[in-house]
Formats: structure tokens, sequence, C-alpha cells
């Protein structure tokens, strides 16, 4: 008889992907193929990140003084609301990027049950946070995160089972915290040092 944790809330919700997976007994394999799928995912968001690049040049080619109904041609950027949109979406798609590398990352770094436990913790919170956000900027996205967080919630149930470790959810959802506050000032350092002009562009004109 299969003995269950009795902390696993989410089985029975993911029965069907985890009679799938579970043919896979060793968790490394699985863990190659979330790996594979976040690596395509911050791919997809570079791309649209690297788009803001002609907002920028535009820019600082006006030097930042672009009237409200100046049009930058390539984006249909035409008023201040949209530059803010910009802005926000540069920032939304930067720290979805930094946090999914930062789940490789822990990820990849472990190399037992309980380094597994371990580094999964936070991540499950973060990567549902990270799903929310890109709703409204990036088509199809959200799909993408669930999936690869419904792989991350079962590779961390086995995990815990085969530690004999218990999962405490207060705890990762405080690490949770933690860590995307971390990714987010990582975030807006990055977007300041690549795109000045659209992050100073508002207080420029209110000076």
């Amino acid at each position: 008889m299969q003995i269950r944790s009795k902390w696993i809330k989410s089985e029975s919700m993911l029965e069907e992907r985890e009679y799938t997976w579970r043919k896979t007994v060793a968790l490394r394999p699985r863990i190659e193929i979330v790996l594979n799928k976040i690596k395509n995912e911050v791919t997809k968001l570079a791309y649209i990140y690297t788009e803001l690049e002609t907002i920028e040049v535009e820019i600082q080619e006006s030097n930042s003084s672009l009237p409200i109904n100046h049009v930058v041609s390539k984006h249909h950027v035409s008023n201040h609301t949209e530059l803010f949109q910009s802005r926000r979406e540069g920032m939304t798609v930067i720290l979805s990027m930094m946090s999914l590398e930062t789940v490789a990352d822990r990820l990849q770094a472990a190399r037992n049950f309980n380094e597994v436990v371990n580094a999964l913790k936070p991540t499950i919170g973060v990567v549902k946070n990270i799903r929310s956000a890109l709703i409204r900027y990036v088509s199809g996205a959200q799909e993408q995160i669930t999936d690869i967080c419904d792989m991350l919630e079962l590779i961390l149930m086995d995990a815990c089972q085969l530690s004999d470790g218990v999962l405490d959810f207060r705890e990762a959802n405080h690490e949770a915290i933690l860590l995307l506050n971390e990714v987010h000032m990582k975030a807006e350092e990055k977007m300041r040092e690549e795109f000045p002009g659209l992050m100073s562009f508002f207080s420029k004109r209110t000076t």
C-alpha cells in the first residue's frame, strides 16, 4: 500500500499529471524536465524585455523631453500613461525572469532529497506570484507557468516523502516573501542600469 503524507492537499487536483510523472521513479529526470521548461520561459520573457530598447533609445534621443502627444512609432507609445505601462511591463517581465532563474539555480544546486525540499519550499509561492503578475502582459504565460508550478509541487511532495520531511507552509510563505523582495530589488537595479531613460522619464517631467 502506498504511503501518503497527510499534508499533501493538492494531490487530488494533480492526480492525472502525478500518475504520468510517477512512471519515472527518480527525481532527477523530472528536475531536468522542469529546468528545461523554466529555461524556455525565461528565453521568451527575455525577448519581450529587449523590445523595450526601442522605447529607451527614442527617449534618450529626445533628451527625455517628449511632449505628452509624442508618438514613438514602432511601439505606438503616444502618451504618459502608455510610457508608464511600458515601464511597468518591463519591471514585471524582468522580475519574472530573475525569479525563474533563481528557482532554477536553487534546484540545480540541490544534491539530495533534503536539499531539494529546502530549495523548493519557497519557490511555489514565488512562481504563483509570477503567474499572477504576467497575466496582463504576456499571452499564454499563465498556462506555461501553471505547468511549471504543478511540476515543482510534485517534485517537492515526492522529495519530502522520500526524505521523511515535514513542510511548514507558514515558514515557506515567509521565505517566499523574502525571496521575492530580494529579486525585486535586483530587478529595479537592472532596469535602472539598462533603461535609465524609461525609469527616470516621469520624475524629470515633474521637476
